[in-house]
């Protein structure tokens, strides 16, 4: 219970941690993206709203607005497809010159994009390492196409690391909280150590003066013979010291994991050694016990575990299943160790809430009056399997009841 607790934690922080993180990591790139095309936009709307013609060449020649915005080398001279301003008035030789060099440095053949921009579509996009603002479609047309490849790249770099520096700051998150996991819940796994200790004490102070008054019942039944009075007292004695028995079983069981060796469990002979001990008492309701257990399924833990396992499962089935059921356990291996059992749900039992059934002291409505049970039976299974990294689940078929460990 306390892995398990301890596991609940972690997966519960860092699935808070990985959302703040994810937040964060979108909002920065959601806003750099932003600014940056923000940028670009402004400089499109500049570019479109000028009389300026295409790049000249030259640093002189070139506007002073621009100059930051184009890629120079070190002698000044200017990229000359830094950016193309297309428009009808563009006489045959500069047209072609531009198409061309957009067709060479987009990949894309400009005359043909050219005439699905002014057919209709968005005002602004990109192509390539291009971002196009079309200013006018009506005669003389404008189109501008801005070189963004150093923004485009910015973009790109920015969203790599921030994928790497998040990845490395959940890894190095999961480390610290996988330390520190310990210490956060030593609270809650010492809250229940004392609870376990404190009902395994009190299981065993009960024991002496329970066998006292069942001693002093046993007497007075012979002195006086049996009377109402005598065997109701004797039934709810009988009754408090099965209940004793398995609050001990439950509150000792990881203390017998701990002090236990881990030695290889023969599943298959429990299984039938736990069926030939319950036949006779699934026979005095007119049961019976079908079996399909696969030879050699074994694993790995306390024996007495497993048979305490087998054990209340069988006698829950037996105990709620009605007179005159079939009963079926099976015992199989596929990836893991599986045991089910499955047995009939008596008429008039209310629809079984399943997820509820593995509870301690649950019981169904129906069967809360009568003594024939604690409700620690299915506890006590759960316990066992859950302390061996096992998962068990019951699962409710129209009238048949089954429940399934994995080991």
């Amino acid at each position: 219970m306390i892995r398990s607790l301890r596991f609940r934690f972690i997966r519960i922080v860092m699935v808070a941690f990985l959302a703040v993180l994810l937040v964060i990591l979108l909002g920065v790139n959601l806003v750099n993206r932003h600014n940056v095309y923000a940028g670009i936009d402004a400089r499109l709307a500049f570019l479109g709203e000028s009389s300026m013609g295409p790049p000249i060449g030259m640093l002189m020649s070139t506007p002073p607005e621009v100059r930051r915005w184009v890629d120079m080398n070190s002698a000044g001279i200017m990229n000359e497809t830094s950016y193309f301003i297309l428009n009808g008035t563009m006489t045959g030789p500069i047209l072609e010159h531009q198409l061309n060099m957009l067709t060479a440095v987009t990949g894309i053949d400009s005359r043909t994009l050219l005439a699905d921009l002014l057919a209709g579509g968005p005002t602004v996009g990109n192509v390539g390492t291009y971002r196009y603002r079309v200013v006018s479609r009506d005669v003389p047309y404008r189109v501008v196409f801005l070189n963004c490849g150093t923004e485009f790249a910015a973009l790109r770099s920015l969203r790599n690391t921030s994928l790497l520096v998040g990845l490395a700051s959940f890894f190095v998150a999961l480390a610290l909280v996988a330390m520190l996991s310990g210490q956060a819940i030593r609270p809650f796994a010492q809250n229940i150590e004392s609870q376990r200790r404190f009902i395994s004490n009190a299981s065993h102070e009960l024991k002496t003066p329970l066998g006292v008054i069942m001693s002093d019942l046993d007497l007075q039944m012979m002195e006086s013979g049996r009377t109402e009075w005598l065997e109701s007292a004797q039934e709810q004695a009988d009754h408090l010291a099965v209940l004793i028995d398995q609050l001990t079983t439950y509150s000792l069981l990881n203390e017998k994991k701990q002090q236990a060796a881990a030695l290889p469990v023969d599943l298959s002979l429990l299984a039938e050694s736990a069926v030939a001990d319950f036949r006779p008492k699934a026979l005095a309701r007119r049961q019976s016990i079908e079996t399909d257990i696969e030879p050699g399924v074994t694993v790995s833990g306390n024996e007495d575990a497993f048979r305490t396992l087998f054990s209340v499962l069988l006698d829950n089935a037996v105990k709620y299943a009605p007179d005159g059921d079939v009963l079926r356990l099976a015992v199989h291996r596929e990836k893991k160790a599986v045991l089910s059992i499955s047995n009939s749900i008596a008429p008039g039992t209310a629809e079984l809430d399943t997820a509820q059934l593995f509870e301690r002291f649950y019981r169904a409505p129906e069967h809360r009056s009568a003594q024939d049970g604690h409700g620690l039976g299915l506890a006590i299974a759960h316990e066992i399997v859950t302390m061996y990294g096992g998962s068990i689940r019951a699962r409710s078929d129209g009238p048949t009841l089954t429940v399934t460990a994995e080991l």
